[in-house]
């Protein structure tokens, strides 16, 4: 529905907007309370002269909302239906120029993702002019830079890119696409399209659930923008064809080895085949580097260099490097320090020019001290596409304080990259040296270092989840291994912030945990991440780390992790709108809960179940589930899951419009939610106890309630239930008759709404349905 409702806004602002009413009539059948949908279905009848027609879709989706929840239409339909009353000018259609604006949701940040140039970028003329000519030309809509491991097609891209980023004022995207990294696979492409969604400010809790349903929300946000996409390192034509914008004024810039000639047979792409740097180019690019006088003074040893780095780009910066650290050495002995290297390792796979720089890339690796080569090999072992110093400093054992003038040696080597600073990454020809070298000088050292890394994620991302829902239940963690110094957190924000830096890196440890055997470290790692990536919206994420999780607990035999794995994959499905498979986990939990006798468990889950129901507006069945629980944790003796079952009793009833009957177990949940200190769950009662007041004729109390809760969520920084809880408020402000404060609860949460991306008022007002245990 949310890629429907872009779309709808381009054909209205293309004009079209009869031909759109029959479909618009068909899609709020199927979401009635859908409010965004709805204003653009009355937005097309009026401007098919259909005004009465227009007015009538408000008033069915008021009798809706307040048959249905109690409540009123927000105000995109108030605003719009008030104006269609007066026949409000600026309704008429606009221009085609429109287009752009409308397709562009209001506030979202320009993106600008490209990486720095590449310094020292010399040549390439024929060839940016070649890309010039395309741009010029508006022909193609992608381009492919192909060429071999090395040649510098990231650099003649990103350098190209910069150059016209004027031509694009709608953003630049930047995706590493991973096609020829040798420790994990090529970034799948729904994974690479949701990385391009939150590059348009998409937030990932609204994207649609299918792989084509992602798609079409893409190219939806893309039409009428002018945009540079540049897709780096891509494997195949199968990767890149679903990121292909289809907007004429975009364009795709592709870089990979491959020729990817599928994409210029079927989608017309034009293809740039990248050769090496000619003898003129490699010594502008040594000049450029360590000072055209050295070349002067001895032109035959830069020819000496360029012919042994074979005129590979990556290969000279590398040999660059290597000669700026003493400049007074002159060039001839530097070259005859290359001339005499002699790799010593088997040559790489492929016939192609990344065996060429092997003597270049084990001349410098062998100029590095004891400890800086020592890391080189390690930083093979991450799984991630960047490492902060901490995580290196746990690879090999030592104090970050130690390890940080290693990682300067070797960013000054030209061994590794600094796309951020504090953060480090491999090129994929240097990781797969690295990895090598590792395999040949360190065998029985890179099983501890994988538990050194692990330990070190697994550490840190508990410390930060415990700050940032600290009512959830515990995980007993083995103490780490040697050499590790964990991250600490002693403030929530600090904790997320964390979080939102390492959790891709964090994910990427579940999956090196999964692939290595370290099953206890896979369903920690991903216990670690579920509250964070639930709040944030990342259920994809959150369903992948628990499908690992739930194998790693079955090769344990563990049948308690089993079962909370089981749980923790059935929230992620029924977070997602999958509530059979949802089920059918929250099933298999409940029994194995029941086979070990674990009352507590087995509350959890009816607890969950009964989430389940609401969400599906089942509300008897949520209200039976809620009761089962409760009676499940009094034998049990939990009193945080006694409140939060009387949280979701209260909410039940007033679902089911017994907002009286509410009142009293939500006043108690909110008691022992306050005495054992869970804010996070003391803040929902609050708003269940406000939604049941307001319904019952207490207005002054609802809002006494909301405004607990409000404080609350700001507090623990909770910025979505924010949103919800100002919606509350100013309907209860509504009710009680001061339109002012009214308007200002619901113009704070407008913003707040926009902050996030959040785009109908029904996908705010679900984020107020109880958060299970």
């Amino acid at each position: 529905a949310l890629a429907y409702e872009l779309l709808a806004d381009v054909e209205l602002a293309l004009g079209r907007h009869t031909d759109l009413v029959p479909e618009l009539l068909t899609w709020t059948a199927a979401h009635p309370i859908r409010e965004r949908l709805v204003s653009r279905l009355m937005l097309a009848l009026y401007r098919a002269g259909r005004q009465a027609d227009a007015l009538g879709a408000a008033r069915d989706l008021r009798r809706l909302l307040r048959d249905e929840h109690g409540l009123d239409p927000g105000r995109e339909v108030t605003d719009l239906e008030a104006a269609i009353l007066r026949r409000d000018p600026a309704l008429d259609p606009s221009p085609p120029s429109a287009v752009a604006v409308a397709a562009t949701p209001a506030g979202h940040v320009v993106p600008a993702q490209l990486p720095a140039p590449v310094p020292g970028f010399a040549g390439r003329a024929l060839d940016l002019a070649h890309l010039d000519h395309l741009l010029d030309a508006s022909g193609p809509r992608s381009v492919v830079v192909s060429g071999t491991a090395g040649v510098g097609k990231t650099a003649l891209a990103v350098h190209w890119a910069h150059g016209v980023t004027g031509r694009f004022p709608d953003g630049q995207l930047f995706l590493n696409l991973r096609g020829f990294d040798p420790r994990q696979p090529a970034l799948p492409a729904e994974v690479a399209v949701r990385e391009l969604l939150q590059g348009l400010s998409m937030p990932a809790r609204e994207l649609p659930d299918s792989h084509d349903a992602q798609v079409g929300l893409y190219r939806s946000l893309m039409a009428g923008r002018r945009m540079l996409v540049v897709l780096d390192n891509a494997a195949d034509a199968e990767q890149v064809r679903p990121l292909l914008p289809a907007s004429a004024g975009s364009l795709a810039l592709i870089t990979s080895r491959n020729r990817l000639s599928g994409l210029a047979v079927t989608d017309g792409a034009a293809t740039l085949a990248l050769g090496l740097l000619d003898a003129d180019e490699a010594r502008q690019l040594l000049a450029n580097r360590i000072g055209p006088a050295r070349i002067a003074d001895d032109p035959a040893a830069a020819d000496d260099i360029v012919e042994r780095c074979a005129h590979l780009p990556l290969a000279l910066s590398i040999a660059a490097a290597r000669a700026a650290e003493d400049p007074r050495t002159p060039l001839g002995t530097v070259a005859a320090q290359l001339r005499a290297s002699g790799d010593g390792l088997a040559p790489f796979t492929g016939e192609d020019a990344a065996s060429d720089i092997r003597s270049v890339l084990s001349w410098s690796y062998r100029a590095l001290s004891e400890p800086a080569a020592r890391l080189l090999r390690r930083l093979g072992l991450h799984p991630g596409p960047d490492i902060g110093d901490d995580a290196a400093a746990a690879l090999v054992g030592a104090p970050v304080e130690q390890v940080r003038p290693l990682l300067r040696e070797l960013d000054r080597a030209s061994l590794v990259a600094v796309p951020h600073p504090g953060r480090y990454a491999l090129h994929d020809l240097l990781r797969a040296f690295a990895v090598e070298l590792a395999e040949r000088h360190d065998g029985p050292e890179r099983t501890p270092a994988l538990r050194r890394l692990l330990d070190f994620y697994l550490h840190s991302a508990v410390a930060a989840a415990v700050l940032v829902d600290p009512a959830r239940e515990a995980v007993a963690l083995d103490r780490p291994a040697d050499g590790v110094t964990a991250r600490t957190f002693t403030e929530r924000d600090t904790a997320v912030a964390w979080l939102h830096a390492e959790h891709h890196a964090v994910l990427a440890a579940v999956r090196l945990a999964h692939a290595e055997g370290f099953d206890t470290h896979t369903w920690q790692l991903s216990w670690s991440l579920v509250s964070y990536l639930n709040w944030q919206g990342h259920h994809y994420d959150w369903r992948e780390a628990q499908d690992l999780a739930l194998a790693a607990a079955y090769r344990l035999g563990d049948r308690v992790v089993q079962a909370r794995t089981h749980r923790g994959v059935g929230r992620g499905l029924n977070a997602a709108g999958r509530a059979d498979e949802a089920m059918a986990h929250y099933h298999d939990a409940l029994r194995i809960y029941q086979e070990l006798g674990d009352v507590v468990g087995q509350g959890a889950i009816h607890l969950n179940i009964g989430a389940l129901h609401d969400r599906q507006r089942e509300h008897e069945a949520a209200l039976e589930h809620s009761r089962l629980a409760l009676d499940l944790y009094r034998r049990a003796g939990y009193e945080l899951g006694q409140a939060r079952a009387l949280n979701n009793i209260g909410w039940a009833y007033t679902q089911l419009g017994e907002h009286r009957l509410a009142i009293e177990p939500c006043r108690e949940a909110i008691a022992v939610c306050r005495s054992l200190g869970d804010v996070n769950s003391e803040a929902d009662a609050w708003d269940s106890l406000g939604h049941a007041l307001h319904h019952s004729g207490l207005v002054a109390e609802a809002i006494d309630g909301f405004q607990r809760a409000l404080a609350i969520y700001r507090t623990v920084g909770n910025r979505g239930l924010e949103a919800v809880i100002l919606i509350h408020l100013g309907q209860a402000h509504r009710t009680a008759g001061d339109v002012d404060a009214a308007e200002r609860a619901f113009e704070q949460a407008a913003a707040i709404r926009d902050d996030l991306g959040a785009t109908a008022a029904e996908q705010v007002r679900a984020l107020s349905t109880p958060r299970p245990a």
